[in-house]
């Protein structure tokens, strides 16, 4: 995806020609001057980092929306986003990118330009708004694509003054900390993957799964052309779902090493890797040797054979080692 702002006669076309790469910078900011400031640099190169909260306002859940729909009880949607004169526009989400559509028009401003934005949450009738405070683009952990990364923000009253907090509730708002995933859902109590749905955007912090699994390039529009059961095998290696169940039998901060089948991802570092783990598929692990953190008589309740330290990844997803 091209870094500027794209100007096109409307908002598919738009879309389409910043898919092939063609774009027309335009001045996004409508007092005349885009908004270039950039907060410290984020750490997203962090394998062992974990976040185990989702993004939240308050008491308020905004990990996953629809956009651009009208509130409705029992949903959670953005509704627009505001510019810094107060203007409301139209709010798209693509490839991990937020997008003002300008008054309307099929003019979209993204990126840095959108710095001290509102985006307008609902949820059911709940008005939230939260503010983009910084944006940031970091490199996958393939190497081979840049992952629009921002810092979502709200001001939280409770202690009597405003304070500026992150929407993830271990991050400093002066990092960017979310990242976005379109058109599918997550059932991360399960670690299921729900495929096509169009409309729906996911939001994940930064040490989440969710968020390793996009640095990991995979992705609904990634570039790599995964599939909805890799990403699901992907999830299940991340939080190790051996069972295919749901359970996690890892913690916070866990060395892992690990390479998948599509080639992309390669070991981290030069240093030998203990023991092989395990070969994950979408429906947990195919066989296991050494678990992350638990003796493997603890792991239940199903019975996986081992893998006798084969470091063949045949037809599994993920091959993980532990250090």
């Amino acid at each position: 995806m091209p870094h500027c702002c794209i100007h096109t006669s409307g908002v598919l076309a738009l879309l389409t020609l910043a898919l092939s790469g063609a774009c027309d910078h335009v001045d996004a900011d409508p007092s005349g001057a885009a908004n270039e400031e950039f907060r410290p640099a984020s750490d997203w190169n962090c394998r062992t980092c974990d976040m185990s909260n989702s993004p939240a306002h308050g008491t308020y859940a905004v990990d996953e929306f629809e956009a651009g729909k009208s509130p409705s009880f029992g949903s959670t949607t953005i509704t627009g986003i505001r510019d810094t004169t107060g203007v409301v526009h139209p709010v798209v989400f693509a490839e991990g990118r937020v997008f003002a559509d300008l008054n309307g028009s099929g003019v979209l401003a993204e990126g840095p330009a959108l710095v001290d934005w509102t985006l307008l949450f609902h949820v059911g009738f709940t008005s939230l708004e939260v503010d983009i405070f910084g944006y940031e683009e970091h490199p996958d952990w393939v190497g081979q694509a840049d992952v629009p990364t921002y810092s979502l923000t709200y001001f939280d009253f409770s202690s009597g003054e405003p304070e500026r907090v992150s929407i993830c509730p271990a991050d400093h708002p002066d990092q960017t900390s979310i990242v976005f995933i379109s058109d599918e859902r997550y059932d991360t109590a399960n670690n299921l993957v729900i495929p096509d749905q169009f409309g729906w955007v996911t939001a994940a912090c930064r040490g989440h799964a969710l968020a390793k699994m996009k640095m990991l390039g995979y992705d609904p529009h990634d570039s790599y052309h995964s599939d909805p059961m890799q990403r699901q095998a992907t999830l299940r290696m991340l939080k190790a779902d051996y069972c295919g169940n749901g359970d996690s039998w890892t913690v916070l901060g866990q060395p892992l090493e690990w390479r998948d089948a599509m080639g992309h991802v390669p070991w981290d570092g030069d240093e030998k890797p203990a023991a092989m783990e395990a070969l994950f598929d979408e429906h947990g692990a195919i066989c296991l040797d050494t678990p992350r953190v638990h003796p493997i008589s603890a792991i239940g309740p199903c019975t996986i054979p081992a893998c006798n330290n084969v470091l063949d990844i045949g037809d599994a997803t993920w091959l993980t080692l532990v250090k």
